[in-house]
């Protein structure tokens, strides 16, 4: 923390942060004020409010000037979020980049099995349905799952990337390398929980598999979208 405290002090002329990690800072540094920032950016401002950051959002907002230019970004437009908005924002307008659930040219496929067929219908689908020259992104529920499947896709001869919320506190490269690797194809084969997901830039991807169902059509969106 010490180390980011000396960047700060120095007056950059951006600062990307967590909402608490800001408010932090604000309450630490003395005469520390952000009157002077003209822009704000808030990505995936949907996630932010479900993980509790709306009362530190607006403790953050109402410090900064009313001249400043506030951009939200987000996958959908949560009530909190439409609150929110109105109570921080003037005159805000609103930019819909795809007013559809999912794309047209998305195609969806359902199968049913036994909980015991899960495993080897899941490895049946990636070795001889979708192809190890695929990009495949697999969602399951828990990092338990992620390394489960990780190991068994690697005793399989697949290789494959996994990612869950902790990584960061596990091994602070690990997540780096492990999204490298599937970017740069190494491994065709990106398991994941939904909160790791927010936020990776993966614009090639073949394939979305639920191996655990999505909870709420909204996370639904954000996989596959």
């Amino acid at each position: 923390m010490e180390d980011q405290f000396d960047e700060l002090a120095l007056n950059p002329d951006v600062i990307i942060a967590t909402p608490d990690g800001l408010m932090n800072y604000i309450i630490e540094a003395e005469g520390m004020s952000l009157r002077t920032v003209e822009y704000v950016v808030l990505d995936e401002a949907d996630s932010l409010l479900s993980m509790g950051f709306a009362e530190q959002l607006q403790k953050i907002l109402l410090q900064l000037s009313e001249t400043r230019q506030t951009l939200v970004f987000c996958a959908t437009l949560p009530k909190a979020l439409a609150e929110v908005a109105k109570a921080s924002l003037r005159d805000p307008k609103l930019l819909l980049l795809d007013e559809a659930i999912s794309s047209d040219h998305l195609s969806l496929a359902f199968f049913t099995v036994r909980p015991d067929e899960k495993v080897a219908a899941l490895l049946y689908l990636i070795r001889e349905q979708i192809g190890l020259g695929q990009q495949t992104m697999i969602f399951v529920s828990t990092k338990y799952h992620v390394q489960f499947l990780n190991v068994l896709f690697r005793k399989d001869g697949i290789e494959s990337s996994m990612l869950y919320s902790d990584m960061d506190q596990d091994d602070q490269d690990a997540r780096k390398i492990n999204i490298s690797n599937f970017r740069d194809r190494k491994t065709t084969v990106l398991i994941v929980t939904d909160v790791a997901a927010r936020g990776i830039d993966t614009p090639l991807i073949d394939n979305v598999v639920n191996w655990d169902f999505p909870l709420t059509p909204k996370s639904f969106v954000h996989r596959v979208g």
